[in-house]
């Protein structure tokens, strides 16, 4: 489910079986005026496609792109956005990465943080496997 489709009279009905914010999160590498958005249209299309599977229980929230890789510039935001959703009783907060990213690993972003980070796996450019092992990572923490 997307905040976008969403009436506040609809939401009254499904926040009792929502309890997963998904948030996609990517870098946009920009060159001599020149994005490259090949990591924002690939983390679009696997994001919404899971959100399809998930409908119902997995709310998925618009990405987080950003620019620098230092962890010290996006790390005080996550946390701020963690603390929001934390105080809006969702159970399982999940960051999306393209792939294990430099602000995973030096953020050390770990559950006490709020997010469960997941990351997409290195290598593989068939959707429906990315989205068939995410939707399982997913059912594997709710099952926990």
């Amino acid at each position: 489910m997307k905040p976008a489709d969403l009436e506040s009279k609809d939401w009254e009905q499904w926040a009792p079986y929502v309890d997963t914010v998904c948030i996609p999160v990517y870098q946009i590498r920009i060159s001599d005026r020149k994005p490259d958005l090949r990591e924002m249209k690939w983390m679009e299309q696997v994001s919404h496609r899971l959100e399809g599977e998930l409908r119902g229980r997995l709310l998925l929230l618009p990405p987080i792109a950003y620019g620098s890789s230092n962890p010290k510039l996006l790390a005080p935001y996550l946390e701020g956005v963690a603390e929001e959703l934390r105080e809006a009783r969702f159970h399982h907060l999940i960051l999306l990465f393209p792939r294990h990213d430099r602000i995973m690993e030096d953020w050390n972003l770990k559950d006490s943080q709020g997010f469960t980070p997941m990351a997409l796996e290195k290598e593989v450019d068939d959707l429906d496997k990315v989205v068939k092992t995410l939707v399982r990572q997913i059912v594997d923490l709710w099952d926990n």
